[in-house]
């Protein structure tokens, strides 16, 4: 729930920037770059999502790993084009990009959290592990 209302929080925040601009300036760049900038955010948190994707599978080659994480990834991509469609009122692409990016998170915790002879943990994957639950309690404790 935390990372949903992030996720809104930031998508909001942006796009009142953007709205904002293009009310007070008419025919200015301003809003552009804001939209810009709210497309450029989520191509990241989308490229660095499947380039942990890509890493898990390359590192962790086991039918666990390839089962844990595709139907991940296939079920955030589906949710993510439904989120952007007129179908769906509220989504949003940066909310659904950020909420992606969690998805893969959480199926690198299903993994961690695997016995290690199904997948053969490397030693690493207990240092994500903690690093990623340290960015998650500074985040928390940030605001």
């Amino acid at each position: 729930v935390l990372v949903i209302d992030f996720a809104y929080g930031w998508n909001e925040a942006w796009y009142a920037e953007a709205v904002a601009a293009r009310r007070s300036r008419p025919g200015s760049s301003v809003a552009r770059r804001w939209e810009s900038l709210i497309l450029v955010a989520s191509a990241a948190l989308l490229a660095l999502s499947m380039a942990a994707v890509l890493a898990l599978l390359v590192v962790l080659r086991s039918r666990v790993t390839q089962e844990v994480l595709l139907p991940t990834m296939a079920a955030a991509l589906a949710l993510l084009v439904v989120s952007i469609t007129s179908w769906c009122e509220h989504g949003a692409l940066l909310t659904s990009s950020t909420i992606v990016l969690y998805s893969v998170w959480l199926a690198l915790e299903v993994l961690a959290a695997a016995p290690a002879a199904a997948i053969g943990h490397p030693i690493w994957l207990r240092g994500a592990e903690v690093v990623s639950c340290a960015v998650t309690l500074a985040g928390l404790a940030s605001g």
